[in-house]
């Protein structure tokens, strides 16, 4: 064969090539517009200091916005109210309404009734967007209680979790970001790279990551054998919550402490409740951020629950989403994991008597 026939051929094959992947592409991104024409979002961007919330409109969500059926304002009289703030944990992705732990909750209180449990969780929220929620909206439900569900994900750089909204969401405030040194330097050109990724990239990247889970790929510790990111999209270490001088700690208490001043302004009490991430249930995991939290809750006076030595009791159990066998989803827990969450806290509830 003549070089120039196989030159013919090669370039011949190469446009096939080529042209197939766009064909491919334009496909992908049809399908995804036609997708989502008619369906209404879950999110919506607000114009107040809390940037987004759950969308009214949607079927799922109440006309406050809330994942939960209908709520009175004012409170109904002789009656306790708990205000459920918290992330995609608390608003129970991929688990039925009625089984996730704010409902849950409702139902073990004492006299069926008289204590109402409002969820009041946004998926991607931070305790930024919990602390703006309640100073502008929450408090308006006249809790007793208010319960936030700290995951330590909460401390991650919101871009990332807000993927879904950052059309919406153009000035997001510095008092947003944790660590704003980490957001210049490598959240801001990763959220532009990824402007740029195609669909089909992005599918097949995404289903390779689904059928072989990459072990610790998050994990910039090399000398430790354990796992310690906090985040599905970035290298963030559970170490940041290790020390408290870290941007991120100070941030987080800062937040936590201008929450719990606003919750006692309206005569409520705040409780700060831990979940663990999924791999913190092996007995020989050495990270535990959770003391310095319960620390910084002693010194202020806040009352908490660490959830993970209940969690370490039923590590035999599957108490988080799986996927192939794995704890890739270290975040989300199943119905037996919203399950134990509720009994665990009924029960600090009761014996801290703030029922």
């Amino acid at each position: 064969m003549k070089l120039k026939e196989i030159i013919i051929k090669t370039g011949l094959l190469l446009t096939a090539i080529i042209i197939t992947l766009i064909l491919l592409e334009i496909s992908l991104r049809t399908h995804r517009f036609f997708k989502t024409k008619n369906t209404l979002p879950l999110h919506i961007p607000l114009d107040s200091p809390v940037l987004y919330g759950l969308n009214p409109k949607h079927p799922a969500i109440n006309s406050h916005g809330l994942r939960d059926d209908e709520i009175t304002i004012p409170k109904p009289k002789k009656s306790l109210r708990i205000l459920v703030l918290g992330d995609s944990i608390a608003y129970g992705i991929c688990v039925k309404k009625e089984i996730i732990f704010p409902q849950l909750l409702e139902n073990m209180l004492p006299k069926p009734g008289s204590v109402e449990v409002i969820n009041a969780a946004v998926p991607g929220y931070t305790a930024y967007n919990e602390l703006q929620y309640y100073l502008t909206k929450g408090w308006q439900f006249e809790a007793d209680i208010v319960l936030v569900a700290f995951c330590m994900n909460d401390v991650a750089n919101p871009r990332l979790h807000w993927v879904q909204t950052k059309k919406e969401i153009i000035n997001i405030p510095k008092e947003a970001i944790p660590n704003i040194d980490y957001d210049q330097k490598n959240i801001l050109p990763l959220i532009k790279k990824r402007k740029i990724e195609s669909m089909l990239y992005k599918t097949i990247k995404w289903k390779i990551n689904y059928l072989f889970p990459p072990k610790n790929k998050h994990n910039p510790d090399i000398k430790s054998k354990f796992p310690t990111y906090i985040t599905g999209e970035d290298s963030l270490s559970i170490k940041v919550l290790l020390e408290p001088t870290s941007p991120e700690s100070r941030w987080l208490t800062a937040i936590y402490s201008k929450l719990n001043q606003a919750v006692k302004n309206h005569g409520a009490t705040l409780v700060i409740t831990f979940f663990p991430l999924a791999y913190q249930l092996d007995q020989n995991y050495p990270f535990y951020p959770q003391k310095l939290l319960t620390e910084y809750c002693q010194q202020n006076n806040i009352q908490h629950l660490d959830l993970l030595p209940a969690f370490k009791k039923h590590r035999q159990e599957d108490l988080f989403l799986l996927q192939n066998g794995e704890w890739y989803d270290i975040w989300h827990l199943t119905e037996y994991g919203h399950e134990i969450s509720a009994q665990e806290i009924a029960k600090y509830l009761k014996e801290n008597n703030l029922l």
